[in-house]
């Protein structure tokens, strides 16, 4: 495996470390169907995407038990869900959204935050 340099992560891939990462705060692995029911998609395209994080080095996957993150998908995951949870407080306190508007927005702006 070759570890993927952290520029050539995809926002996508950013998008399921931080549900991975944030699946993982209860000190167990993510599991498919949780990570399907957070991004809204299939189960298989899930799988699809943990094959290539593993190959990028960022997950380590084994069917039937779950995903959990290497160091370096941790690192990603948890930097986009505090890029996430800025803007989100942001577009709360200082532009005045509601909290679902200022989420939903902040799942697009995170990824274009250095």
């Amino acid at each position: 495996m070759h570890p993927v340099p952290k520029d050539s992560v995809s926002d996508q891939m950013q998008e399921y470390l931080e549900t991975i990462y944030r699946l993982e705060m209860d000190g167990t692995p993510a599991r498919t169907g949780e990570i399907a029911l957070h991004l809204k998609v299939a189960p298989p395209s899930v799988t699809d995407m943990l094959l290539k994080l593993e190959k990028a080095a960022l997950v380590t996957y084994e069917p039937y038990k779950g995903v959990v993150l290497t160091k370096a998908g941790r690192d990603v995951g948890r930097r986009q869900l505090e890029k996430h949870r800025i803007m989100q407080a942001f577009l709360q306190e200082v532009c005045g959204m509601d909290h679902r508007a200022a989420h939903d927005a902040a799942c697009d702006m995170e990824h274009t935050i250095p």
